[in-house]
């Protein structure tokens, strides 16, 4: 009898956790707790399409709560194509706090490229050096000079994808500081004429349909 009673129990255990992992109770209480609407149907509609539920609604409940609702549809679409769905909500979150326009398709896209959503925008919020190599150039009086360029720039979210790449953006640069020089005399102390030439450079073209917005340009002689 007491056999039967322990192989009763042990039956009735391994029942209730089969039935928890498919019927995710817990997860929907919490859902519905945070206002999110979803039904223990969905859940389990999400389990049974080989996603982890948790992942689904973890996101959409970060996203409901800072006022962004994303619906559990678009979530799981996301998760089936192999995208993170909690790092794309994290990336919402952080650009809605920093003032950057992203929407979840714009997100979607960045996270399914293989970037990570929240480093792109951190890449946008946070301005960044980076520096050309040492450029030989001749100015129009005829003296030849070496600098270096040091380029702020920010990342731009509308074109981090597709855009032309920092190391593009340093070969424009230089070849406009060379331009820049060409057309410049220069005479007495040489950095103090690099504001003219600074004033010459078009930023505009340097950064078109690349990745990056230019903030400014320091040139230095060698």
């Amino acid at each position: 009898m007491e056999a039967l009673s322990a192989i009763i129990i042990f039956f009735s255990i391994i029942s209730i956790a089969v039935l928890l992992r498919f019927f995710p109770i817990r997860l929907w209480f919490t859902a519905r707790l945070s206002g999110l609407k979803i039904s223990i149907v969905d859940l389990i509609g999400i389990r049974i399409r080989g996603i982890n539920p948790k992942d689904i609604v973890m996101a959409a409940i970060a996203l409901y709560k800072n006022g962004n609702y994303v619906s559990i549809d678009k979530l799981e679409a996301h998760a089936l194509a192999g995208g993170s769905t909690m790092t794309v909500a994290q990336a919402l979150i952080a650009a809605q706090k920093a003032g950057i326009k992203l929407d979840f398709n714009k997100a979607v896209s960045i996270d399914l490229a293989g970037v990570d959503a929240m480093d792109a925008v951190n890449y946008c919020t946070k301005p960044r050096n980076i520096k050309t190599p040492l450029i030989t150039a001749c100015s129009k009086n005829g003296k030849e000079i070496n600098v270096t360029a040091d380029i702020t720039v920010k990342g731009n979210i509308d074109r981090l994808i597709g855009g032309a790449d920092e190391d593009t953006v340093i070969a424009r640069a230089s070849e406009e500081i060379v331009a820049a020089i060409a057309s410049t005399e220069l005479h007495g102390i040489i950095s103090v004429n690099f504001n003219e030439v600074t004033k010459i450079i078009d930023i505009s073209k340097i950064a078109a349909d690349s990745c990056v917005d230019i903030l400014s340009i320091k040139i230095t002689a060698h």
